[in-house]
């Protein structure tokens, strides 16, 4: 792809940028609506490829404020195309949230950044990354107003990988996130001491 072709790709990117956010109906973590698949690559499957091969290049290159561009025509476009663009996400989205020239724009990168989650969770539940810990501890970042949110997600991260195994930093924030909930009475003390064995046989396995 040489340079004019991405030129082109990135102002119609620019374009569409906030469309799908300002439109969408109130569903989820969000209250927004996942993108609709309609067909895998979209009503236009040549600019959606033209897209991710843009998005690709600029990961790789950590050119992130230029692939988000890319990767958000692609996400809200042809949700269901590309099983990579739900691991490019979070990575894009997170380095961007805290920037100060993105202070503006701060609370919809962080729906962004859920959406993304929930609609990996929804296109490619079986994918192994990232995971519903990874999407808990996003919500402990970024919106702690909803940690009784993050705890069911633990929860879920746990159930659905203890055969697998299970990362020990998310179950430091799982019990950190029960304790927390628990000091403001929105989780009780005897679940959270249950938790605390449970997780602890974890650990120790």
């Amino acid at each position: 792809m040489n340079d004019k072709q991405k030129i082109v790709i990135f102002i119609l990117a620019l374009l569409c940028n906030f469309t799908f956010l300002a439109t969408a109906n109130a569903t989820g973590i969000t209250g927004k609506a996942l993108p609709e698949c309609g067909s895998r690559f979209g009503a236009d499957s040549m600019e959606t490829k033209r897209n991710m091969a843009a998005l690709q290049d600029d990961y790789s290159a950590k050119n992130f404020s230029v692939a988000y561009n890319w990767w958000h025509y692609v996400f809200t476009n042809a949700p269901c195309s590309y099983k990579s663009i739900y691991q490019y996400g979070p990575a894009i989205i997170t380095n961007l949230i805290d920037k100060p020239e993105y202070a503006s724009r701060r609370n919809n990168l962080i729906d962004t950044l859920f959406m993304c989650y929930e609609a990996k969770f929804k296109y490619f539940p079986t994918e192994a990354f990232p995971t519903k810990g990874n999407l808990a501890l996003n919500i402990n970042k970024y919106k702690p107003s909803l940690n009784d949110k993050a705890l069911e997600y633990y929860r879920q991260y746990v159930d659905e990988n203890k055969e697998k195994g299970l990362e020990p930093a998310f179950l430091t924030f799982y019990m950190k996130t029960a304790s927390d909930l628990t000091k403001e009475n929105k989780y009780s003390l005897e679940n959270s001491i249950n938790l605390y064995e449970e997780l602890s046989m974890y650990v120790s396995n």
